[in-house]
C-alpha cells in the first residue's frame, strides 16, 4: 500500500506570505516532490499543508525549510496510508473540501468497506482527489479531498446528494460510527 506524508506548517501571520511564495518556488523540486499543497480558505489562514509520496515509515523526507527570520508557530508530520491516490490535475477545481473523520476503533473496518462501496456513487457528483488513512498521530481517521469550481458548486452538489437516496442509506448507516467529523476548504497551491 502507498503511503503519504502529510505535513501542515503553521506560521506566524506577518510572516505566512513570503512562507508560502517560497514553498511555491520549492514545491515540485528536491528535497520536496510534493504532489500537492493547500492553505486554508477559510479556518486558520495561516497554514499549509504538503503531501508528499513516501516508500515506508523510515527516511521520511526533511522537513520543509522556512524562508530566513520566518516565524514557524507549529509543524505536524504524519504518516497516512493511501486507499485511493491523489489524482493531481486540480486545474479546475481551485476549491476543494477535506474532509476528517475519526471512527470508533469498533467501526474501523465496516466504516472503510462502506466507504470504499459508496465512492463511485459520490464521485458521480464531483471528484474525488484522494482518500486517506492515519496511521500515524491520531489513528482510526480517515481524511479525502473533494474538488469544486467554487463554494455555489459545493453547496449544489451537497444538495443533490440529499435528494440521492443511496447516499441517504449509507449516511444513516455510517453516522453512528463517527466520534468527530471536520471539513475544511482549501485553496491548492500551484508551483511557480
Amino acid at each position: 500500500m502507498a503511503r503519504y506524508l502529510l505535513t501542515t506548517d503553521t506560521i506566524a501571520p506577518a510572516y505566512f506570505e513570503d512562507y508560502v511564495a517560497c514553498q511555491r518556488r520549492n514545491l515540485a523540486g528536491p528535497p520536496c516532490h510534493a504532489l500537492v499543497a493547500w492553505v486554508p480558505k477559510f479556518g486558520t489562514p495561516n497554514q499549509m499543508t504538503m503531501v508528499q509520496e513516501i516508500d515506508g515509515l523510515v527516511d521520511l523526507p526533511p522537513a520543509l525549510a522556512t524562508p530566513p527570520d520566518t516565524r514557524l508557530v507549529g509543524r505536524v508530520r504524519e504518516v497516512v496510508d493511501v486507499i485511493r491516490p491523489f489524482a493531481g490535475d486540480l486545474d479546475d477545481r481551485p476549491l476543494c473540501e477535506l474532509r476528517t473523520y475519526r471512527i470508533a476503533p469498533e467501526f474501523w473496518e465496516e466504516f472503510l468497506t462502506l466507504k470504499s462501496a459508496i465512492l463511485p456513487l459520490r464521485e458521480a457528483y464531483s471528484p474525488n482527489f484522494g482518500v486517506f488513512a492515519s496511521i500515524s498521530g491520531t489513528t482510526y481517521r480517515l481524511m479525502h479531498l473533494w474538488g469544486y469550481t467554487c463554494l455555489e458548486d459545493r453547496d449544489a452538489v451537497r444538495a443533490r446528494l440529499k435528494s440521492d437516496a443511496a447516499w441517504g442509506v449509507y449516511t444513516t448507516r455510517i453516522l453512528p460510527m463517527i466520534v468527530e467529523m471536520q471539513s475544511i476548504l482549501v485553496t491548492p497551491i500551484r508551483p511557480d
